[in-house]
């Protein structure tokens, strides 16, 4: 069981049975399918269950409202997500999402160039070195755009 890095609990993800990478549908389904089991007015007939159903539900309902926001979802995965805090930063969740796409980005192409070296070995020296120019230039870019930004 992946256990939330802040705290004891289960992660959010784990709350709603599903993957890291679920999409906002396979979200939304797996909270669907899990509210519909676990709210507390079908277990009004059961009190002795009815504590743990409301308890049950209420992790649904953090992990979903979490999980559905893409910015809190950002900065949960990268584990800057703190529920007690109620200032919600957008920009600061916007500026996180954009350095995690340029990582993906840059651990793509760096993925390209590795199999490159491999392809044709002696264009790789050069390649990588114009590469690396290319990328430092990309992240100082996209870093002042986005503090110009905010």
């Amino acid at each position: 069981m992946e256990v939330d890095s802040h705290r004891s609990s289960p992660s959010y993800y784990t709350i709603l049975g599903v993957d890291q990478n679920s999409s906002a549908s396979e979200i939304r389904n797996a909270y669907r399918k899990l509210a519909m089991q676990w709210h507390p007015d079908k277990w009004t007939k059961t009190p002795s269950l009815l504590e743990k159903a409301k308890s049950k539900f209420q992790q649904i309902q953090e992990a979903y409202s979490v999980l559905s926001d893409q910015g809190k979802r950002t900065l949960y995965d990268v584990g800057l997500y703190d529920p007690d805090d109620e200032t919600n930063d957008e920009g600061f969740a916007d500026f996180m999402q954009e350095m995690i796409s340029l990582m993906n980005d840059v651990k793509k192409q760096i993925l390209d160039l590795w199999v490159l070296q491999f392809l044709e070995p002696t264009r790789a020296p050069k390649i990588f070195s114009l590469w690396r120019i290319r990328i430092q230039m990309a992240i100082r870019m996209r870093v002042y755009s986005l503090s110009l930004s905010l």
